[in-house]
């Protein structure tokens, strides 16, 4: 029998500001899986202060305080219990705002100007 884990979050996940909680849950679907499914980062990484949460049977989340400004990308990885793993992978990106004049790592006035950096 032939299972299948696929992760259905879009990237980039939503913005999160400096110093504020953010939590994102992560969707996926599990078919013929066997529980639990283990979550890891396996390329890149998450900001400090931010990290993965619960999963096993229930959905993931990504969450915490961000301490650290920026654009971090990063792959997620899920993998279930079976002895031959079914395996999903999906890169992801995350902006992380420090002071509020930004959307989604441009400054206000330059996209309101029409003008990227």
């Amino acid at each position: 029998m032939s299972g299948s884990l696929t992760i259905n979050n879009t990237s980039p996940l939503p913005d999160a500001r400096l110093n504020q909680w953010y939590s994102v849950e992560i969707d996926f679907t599990a078919a013929a899986t066997t529980d639990p499914i283990g979550w890891s980062i396996t390329a890149g990484s998450l900001p400090a202060g931010l990290s993965i949460a619960g999963g096993g049977i229930t959905a993931p989340y990504i969450q915490g305080i961000p301490t650290q400004t920026g654009r971090f990308a990063f792959t997620l990885h899920g993998s279930d219990s079976s002895g031959t793993p079914i395996v999903a992978n999906k890169d992801f990106t995350i902006f992380i705002d420090g002071d509020g004049k930004t959307l989604g790592g441009y400054e206000i006035l330059q996209v309101c100007l029409g003008k990227e950096p």
